[in-house]
C-alpha cells in the first residue's frame, strides 16, 4: 500500500518541505510596527507646513489664494478651535500642533 522510500528520496522530500515552510513563514511573518513612519520623521524639515507656510505668511494675497481666507480670519478660527485641536505630546513623539492641523484641514 505505501511505497517504501530510499533515504536519498526522504532527504529530498524533507528539504522540499523545509523550503516550503520557510517560504510560508517569510510571507506570513509579522512586520515590525513603526511608531513613526520614516516619511513623517522629516516633516519639520521637508513638510509642506514648514516649507510653504512661512512664504504664505509674508504674502497676504498668496495666503488668501491658498487658504481662501485672510490671515486674520485664519488666526481667529485657530483661537476658537485651538483647545479642540490640541493633542498631548508623548515621550516618544511630539503631537501635531493645532495650527498645523487647521492648515492641513483647510488646504
Amino acid at each position: 500500500m505505501f511505497k517504501s522510500f530510499k533515504n536519498s528520496e526522504l532527504a529530498i522530500i524533507a528539504l522540499a518541505l523545509e523550503e516550503e515552510d520557510e517560504k510560508w513563514r517569510s510571507q506570513h511573518a509579522r512586520k515590525k510596527k513603526m511608531w513613526i513612519h520614516n516619511a513623517w520623521k522629516s516633516r519639520t524639515i521637508k513638510g509642506e507646513f514648514f516649507t510653504l507656510l512661512p512664504h504664505l505668511m509674508d504674502d497676504e494675497t498668496k495666503f488668501y489664494e491658498y487658504f481662501r481666507m485672510a490671515q486674520t480670519t485664519f488666526y481667529d478660527l485657530l483661537m476658537e478651535l485651538e483647545e479642540r485641536l490640541k493633542k498631548q505630546d508623548t515621550f516618544w513623539r511630539l503631537s501635531i500642533t493645532p495650527k498645523q492641523r487647521l492648515a492641513v484641514f483647510l488646504s
